[in-house]
């Protein structure tokens, strides 16, 4: 019965395997996802976190941050493997096999493209939130999470370059947006996903810039059917905000 909650305008094929994501299965990725979101920020709010020892308290919020990631991937393989998808290529992780370096070559040109609108949208948004008393007094920080030293600088990388928007992609770009589009069309699927993924980074201030980089992530993944360029895109895109985080922002 799930395979058949997808229908009418089916998003672009070739580098799914032949899975079909459902908009059940897509509603369902979307309350495990939030869940567990609110879950990973009432632990690290919580007094039983902020009473660990010091040397312990960034393994801690990691090892909750990990468990937020882990449960999203088993539910992903769950609901794939529960149809005997395979995994990759139900995520688009999984190359088409066709298009050779040409190919390559244009992806790399909406990556570059893309990032280059994002980040200069963000950067004159922030500039005029700064300009108007807009901007908030406190943001997202990352060294305070992390650690500031080199360890922790090492660690930022991994978790928000690397695993986390391998995680968010799959999440939003696959499983979401294909469900969603096989019900609604890309257009309003992409619109949707973009203003999810900007609800789930839970910032008033930061929804307008997350929302076009959801935009673009979208557009990207439906264009190249693919998972790899979005991903690629969205970790330059948090490699910006990372550097700014631990070598932009001590030095000022």
């Amino acid at each position: 019965m799930l395979g058949r909650l997808g229908g009418g305008g089916t998003p672009k094929s070739g580098a799914r395997g032949g899975f079909q994501w459902t908009l059940l299965e897509a509603a369902a990725m979307l309350s495990v996802t939030f869940s567990a979101f609110v879950v990973k920020e009432t632990i690290s709010a919580s007094e039983a976190l902020a009473a660990v020892p010091p040397d312990l308290a960034t393994p801690a919020r990691i090892g909750v941050l990990l468990l937020y990631y882990a449960v999203q991937v088993a539910v992903l393989v769950w609901l794939v493997r529960r149809r005997g998808g395979d995994t990759l290529a139900a995520l688009g992780l999984r190359s088409g096999g066709s298009g050779g370096v040409l190919r390559a070559a244009s992806s790399a040109g909406l990556v570059v493209g893309g990032l280059i609108v994002t980040r200069l949208l963000a950067s004159v948004y922030a500039y005029l939130t700064r300009a108007w008393g807009l901007m908030p007094a406190e943001g997202a920080d990352l060294p305070a999470l992390f650690g500031a030293d080199a360890t922790g600088f090492v660690l930022a990388v991994v978790m928000v370059v690397l695993v986390g928007p391998v995680i968010e992609e799959a999440v939003f770009r696959a499983a979401l947006l294909e469900g969603l589009a096989a019900r609604f069309g890309v257009w309003p699927a992409i619109v949707a996903q973009a203003a999810l993924f900007a609800a789930l980074h839970r910032s008033l201030w930061l929804l307008f810039p997350t929302f076009i980089l959801g935009v673009v992530l979208g557009y990207l993944a439906h264009e190249r059917e693919s998972l790899w360029p979005p991903i690629v895109m969205h970790g330059l895109y948090n490699a910006i905000t990372v550097a700014a985080a631990f070598l932009v922002v001590p030095a000022a």
